[in-house]
């Protein structure tokens, strides 16, 4: 039941209406590590991907 609620919520959000989801390891990005540099270049050219599409 949770992923269905999430599932419609996703669909129900502008991102989820347009097809514009990007999926992030968030323990990359929160951690401060040495795999933060990696996680925001990812998240960098996914972002420029989606906008440009």
């Amino acid at each position: 039941m949770k992923r269905l609620t999430l599932l419609l919520l996703t669909a129900l959000a502008p991102a989820g209406q347009h097809h514009a989801m990007l999926v992030v390891d968030e323990m990359a990005l929160l951690s401060f590590g040495l795999d933060t540099p990696d996680a925001i270049v990812k998240l960098s050219h996914a972002a420029e991907a989606a906008k440009y599409g």
